[in-house]
């Protein structure tokens, strides 16, 4: 969290915040249990790559409701998919 002041909200770009911070808390609201957004996120090195992030709420018997999110790496899906529905032999 170097210079991120140890906030989720500070990992995403600054001109991003907001539009992701108001979709994800949609999204939670919304009461759906899985949902997808994509943006920038902050590396240690402070240069940001694009992600997708998957957010799913479960129940757990020791802490309710939860939260959790995964985050994958957007250019190495697309990357990935655009090989294989790009391949000869599909």
């Amino acid at each position: 969290f170097n210079g991120t002041k140890k906030s989720f909200r500070n990992l995403i770009r600054e001109d991003q915040q907001k539009a992701v911070e108001a979709s994800i808390w949609n999204q939670i609201e919304s009461g759906s249990k899985n949902d997808y957004i994509h943006y920038q996120l902050r590396r240690q090195d402070g240069t940001y790559i694009p992600v997708l992030d998957q957010g799913r709420i479960v129940e757990s018997e020791r802490f309710g409701r939860v939260f959790y999110v995964l985050f994958m790496d957007w250019r190495a899906m697309q990357s990935h998919y655009s090989e294989k529905f790009n391949a000869k032999d599909v």
